[in-house]
């Protein structure tokens, strides 16, 4: 059975990847945004940032991250790459 990871390494990877991603949405969304209410920048940048995370970032972190989040048990085998059924 695979252990869940600690929840501090889940914030670790999360700021890992939320920070440079809304540097990114800022830059690129700022210039088109500027004409809006103040009240509807944020939800659209949170409508772009929020799918991007979630389907995109998480899941290449989550992949680069394993030995990290899953290390070795100790004296064992590495955890295997996906949970057998």
């Amino acid at each position: 059975m695979i252990v869940p990871p600690a929840r501090w390494k889940i914030v670790v990877i999360s700021l890992a990847g939320i920070v440079p991603l809304l540097e990114a949405a800022s830059y690129l969304l700022a210039p088109h945004l500027a004409d809006l209410p103040t009240w509807a920048r944020p939800l659209i940048s949170a409508a772009v940032v929020i799918p991007l995370m979630q389907y995109a970032v998480m899941p290449a972190l989550t992949r680069a991250a394993r030995g990290f989040l899953y290390p070795a048990p100790p004296g064992g085998a590495p955890w295997p790459a996906r949970p057998h059924p």
